[in-house]
């Protein structure tokens, strides 16, 4: 199984800090809203209101008026199913909606989400109760876990925070400087080597490169730190199109080094540059492949030396041959007199 990259670990270690501190809010300081405690609370207002009044209008002594406004509760209150006052001995005085099926007793004056009852008094005594049945909740459980407000928002950080972060840790690493945190002497003693070394991440981008690599090429100077290698302008024009056979890519891909890829890179009107290239993938303990070592070697002296002595060897022998000439010609001379 393939390992996440460093930049996937950090990205879910962010959101994963992120998610808790949210669910410690929540739990020490309620900042996300309990949708069951207001819709409770609310139900529960409206009942209150309701129930005074209902008071008042049994105080008026005009049953009519009374069932005009429950029934008028009923139709315009979204939510309320059905509703009653019933006398303190059990009966019902009067009613709205289908109230025998909608409510179901609950003991003594308990109210839930569901079901609402008031007690309603007269001159200091218990006359009797205003009971209010609301809609049930019929949406799946599981549903209505998941639209719960702290889910959906750790719904919505796991998915955008995955995102943002993603974006702003690539971004963070791509400006930042690994040659910062290497000692001075080490630093130097990269920058010493006779050929352009540059270190690679898993993706292909540079993460370091000594001076000789940065001298290969005018252009060369200004690579920063999270540049694609096999992008770069003035190296992709002498390197296959296929992405595939980059030497880098190649030895990554293999886990093994190669060696011996040439390469002929041209600087402006300048001769061409016979190059050598090296690679080493980097390994973690895990045996997972971070990054790669690729190694520059300029050889264009040594090309040039090998051209002017096969041009030497080939005016060398072209001579011999003229030589070989003029002496059987001279024979012949000889022989003619």
């Amino acid at each position: 199984m393939k390992r996440a990259s460093p930049l996937l670990q950090m990205t879910l270690a962010l959101v994963g800090v992120c998610g808790t501190l949210v669910l410690l809010a929540d739990l020490f300081f309620g900042v996300l809203p309990n949708p069951e405690a207001q819709t409770l609370q609310l139900r529960k207002s409206i009942a209150e209101a309701l129930a005074v009044q209902v008071a008042t209008l049994l105080h008026s002594d005009d049953p009519a008026l009374l069932q005009r406004t429950l029934d008028g509760v009923v139709t315009r209150t979204d939510g309320v199913r059905s509703l009653a006052i019933r006398r303190a001995d059990g009966n019902i005085a009067l009613q709205a909606g289908d109230h025998a099926r909608e409510w179901h007793a609950v003991a003594g004056d308990t109210s839930n989400a569901e079901h609402m009852t008031v007690p309603l008094t007269t001159e200091g005594m218990r006359w009797g109760s205003f009971e209010l049945a609301f809609k049930t909740d019929t949406r799946n459980p599981v549903w209505r876990l998941l639209s719960q407000p702290l889910m959906v928002t750790l719904f919505f950080l796991s998915v955008v925070g995955t995102l943002v972060f993603g974006l702003y840790m690539r971004r963070a690493l791509q400006h930042l400087d690994p040659a910062a945190v290497i000692p001075g002497r080490v630093q130097g003693t990269f920058d010493a080597m006779s050929e352009g070394v540059v270190v690679l991440d898993a993706r292909g981008c540079v993460m370091l490169a000594n001076k000789v690599f940065r001298n290969l090429h005018p252009e060369a100077a200004g690579v920063g730190t999270g540049s694609a290698l096999s992008t770069l302008p003035w190296l992709a024009a002498s390197l296959p199109s296929d992405l595939g056979q980059h030497p880098w890519v190649r030895a990554m891909s293999a886990r093994a080094s190669s060696a011996g890829d040439t390469l002929e890179l041209a600087v402006g009107n300048a001769e061409a540059r016979q190059l050598v290239i090296n690679c080493a993938p980097i390994s973690d303990p895990a045996g997972y492949v971070r990054g790669c070592m690729v190694s520059f070697d300029d050889v264009s002296q040594l090309h040039r030396a090998n051209r002017a002595l096969h041009v030497a060897m080939t005016e060398l022998t072209a001579s011999k041959e003229a030589l070989v000439l003029q002496s059987a010609e001279l024979e012949l001379l000889r022989a003619t007199r």
